[in-house]
């Protein structure tokens, strides 16, 4: 359903009508309790087939295995804007036939990475490049899964550095206990580097062990910024100076209202599928490696 995207909707002053496909009726009255929404607002379908009305735009919330085919069908539909949730797809064969698809159909797809708007980096990103000194990501997180994260992370730099991922190592391990998606899905933890064209460098390293959320440390040679999901602080050290101010981290509750305003305006802050493409075949690279198999155009990464 995609229910906290259906709430910042709701709450949008945009007159939208939202349109909710669900094939499962427990899954349908399940979302509506989370959000305190009902029946009446929204139109339900349990199938792509039942629709019957012109959609502007379609957010798809899924988990990564099913997303090719419903573009595909929504695509064909007629849809012009998308917005998709992470992992976008599963193989860079998935994204080649999507991207031209949408091409030959006039539509763009865009990757949900609500980073981009959250003020603090949008800020940083402005004063951070000034300086001609390489800049450095470093972030450590917990048991949440380092492959479900760390495309959000990577997208951060590309759009932080304004570089892209050229180079990458990994030291990684399948998590053996991984259930939380079912038997399609698995993911992996331990350390991701990689660099870009600048020389800029992203390290990203979760350890199941660590429970204090997500901290991560941005600097150049004079400057060093710390974002910490835990206690919603920035600290900032700056000329031996240190302070701090609060880190606005924005949930799809709050958040999708905007993107989707600015996608049908035509002034978003997020990439195409195409611009996000680089940074997935970086991640599929370093975590089909993890897992002992062999990456090619078709191989499916079994990640959410």
């Amino acid at each position: 359903m995609g229910c906290r995207h259906a709430q910042s909707l709701l709450t949008s002053n945009d007159d939208y009508s939202i349109h909710i496909i669900e094939p499962s009726d427990e899954a349908f009255e399940t979302g509506l309790s989370t959000i305190g929404a009902s029946k009446n607002d929204f139109t339900r379908y349990q199938k792509i087939e039942e629709l019957n009305a012109p959609i502007d735009l379609a957010i798809s919330a899924t988990c990564s295995k099913p997303r090719y085919s419903i573009l595909l069908d929504l695509i064909e539909y007629g849809i012009k804007y998308f917005l998709l949730e992470k992992v976008v797809f599963q193989s860079l064969e998935q994204f080649d036939i999507i991207i031209e698809k949408l091409k030959s159909n006039g539509a763009v797809a865009y990757s949900h990475f609500p980073r981009r708007y959250y003020k603090n980096f949008t800020e940083l990103k402005s004063i951070i490049r000034k300086s001609n000194s390489p800049i450095s990501i470093n972030v450590y997180g917990g048991n949440n899964g380092i492959g479900c994260n760390a495309i959000h992370f990577m997208d951060l730099f590309e759009f932080l550095t304004g570089s892209n991922i050229c180079k990458s190592s990994s030291c990684l391990k399948e998590d053996k206990d991984y259930d939380r998606r079912g038997p399609d899905y698995t993911d992996v933890n331990g350390l991701l580097v990689l660099e870009n064209y600048n020389k800029d460098q992203l390290s990203i390293y979760f350890d199941p062990t660590f429970r204090a959320g997500v901290t991560e440390i941005i600097e150049n040679s004079d400057e060093k910024y710390i974002f910490s999901t835990r206690d919603k602080k920035e600290y900032q050290f700056i000329n031996d100076n240190i302070d701090q101010k609060e880190f606005e981290v924005l949930y799809s509750s709050e958040l999708t209202k905007i993107p989707v305003k600015d996608i049908l305006e035509g002034n978003t802050k997020l990439p195409t599928v195409a611009e996000t493409r680089n940074a997935h075949s970086y991640l599929f690279k370093m975590i089909m490696f993890a897992l002992g198999k062999k990456l090619n155009s078709k191989t499916l990464c079994p990640i959410t």
